[in-house]
């Protein structure tokens, strides 16, 4: 490709950040910007006519890319659950089954639609899931939200994921600050886990919808998911008797 330009496409649903993109790559003479798409339902489409070079996508995308976790576009949300009494069946309906067997309640498609949802949706919705589901795992935004708190509010564990870079530590050290300033108990530990990087791997999985643990489950960074995953049922299992007699 030396001498040519690299056709370049930015997936980016945050309007602000999309014409950031944009302006500072098109200053760069050996970049052809071809689009900045500021919707993950219409990236793949775009990406089938445009044939881009590279395609940039946003980690946090708001709006679903087919193949990226596996969820059809039209695939409900908590936005669909009934907003005054919840049943176990309003929860079956809106669930989406993964090809691993796991159940998956998705976030809003699309950015805007998060508003939508309430702290009172969420803690109905989290109380309804602790009485059917052993493990209800969460993964939420970095940013300390109203609907953030009330994840971290109801959980029985935290983990922080922290990567060796400057940033990410310091994030991890100015969140440390804030849960001590509004009154979660800080226990200063080692790392309990370490999991080996693997980016090709982790990005043919997202292209192909389908986890690693289960394609390359003799891999080193499915290995270090795996002990965590054990690690995180035997703590599971080792609480279970005195919540029984609570």
């Amino acid at each position: 490709m030396a001498g040519q330009q690299i056709r370049l496409m930015v997936v980016e649903d945050v309007p602000q950040v999309a014409s950031h993109v944009r302006s500072l790559l098109q200053s760069q003479t050996q970049i052809k910007m071809l689009e900045v798409v500021t919707s993950g339902d219409m990236a793949l489409g775009s990406v089938a006519e445009m044939k881009p070079d590279v395609v940039i996508v946003d980690a946090l995308l708001q709006g679903r890319v087919g193949g990226s976790d596996g969820a059809p576009p039209a695939a409900p949300s908590i936005l669909d659950l009934p907003t005054d009494r919840l049943r176990e069946q309003d929860l079956t309906d809106v669930t989406w089954r993964d090809p691993s067997g796991i159940d998956i309640l998705l976030a809003p498609p699309r950015v805007e639609m998060a508003e939508m949802v309430t702290t009172s949706d969420i803690d109905k919705a989290l109380s309804l899931l602790r009485q059917l589901y052993d493990f209800v795992i969460i993964d939420t935004r970095a940013a300390l939200s109203d609907d953030v708190l009330t994840f971290l509010d109801s959980a029985d564990l935290v983990l922080e994921v922290l990567t060796f870079e400057m940033m990410s530590i310091r994030s991890v050290a100015m969140a440390g600050e804030t849960f001590a300033a509004i009154g979660y108990p800080i226990i200063k530990s080692p790392i309990h886990f370490e999991v080996v990087s693997d980016g090709r791997l982790v990005l043919n999985a997202n292209n192909e919808g389908r986890p690693f643990v289960i394609s390359n489950p003799e891999t080193p960074i499915a290995q270090g998911v795996r002990r965590i995953a054990d690690a995180l049922t035997a703590h599971a299992r080792e609480r279970a008797p005195a919540l029984a007699r609570s």
